[in-house]
């Protein structure tokens, strides 16, 4: 895994974190008729969608596409394995 790798997975894992322990209530805001839980680069997570053994799904609104998307994010972040990592980056290219 390169060092961009782990600096997004280590900022991934820390917002989930704050989120996850605030209830994802730490800045929501409205934007037109989007409520925004919180920002993540390029996204605006709106809420959640569901949870799996491999982490969270967030319904999101992508900014450089300017339309909703599924974001998922791992729940071991930054304590994933290097097997899990890949794992998550294959499902991903399902």
């Amino acid at each position: 895994m390169g060092s961009n790798d782990e600096e997004a997975f280590a900022k991934a894992a820390t917002l989930r974190d704050d989120v996850l322990a605030t209830g994802g209530r730490r800045r929501a805001e409205t934007r037109g008729e989007r409520k925004v839980i919180f920002e993540m680069g390029a996204f605006e997570v709106l809420s959640e969608l569901g949870r799996g053994g491999m982490g969270v799904v967030y319904r999101a609104w992508s900014k450089g596409l300017e339309r909703e998307v599924a974001l998922k994010m791992m729940t071991a972040g930054r304590f994933a394995s290097d097997a899990d990592v890949v794992r998550f980056k294959n499902e991903a290219m399902l």
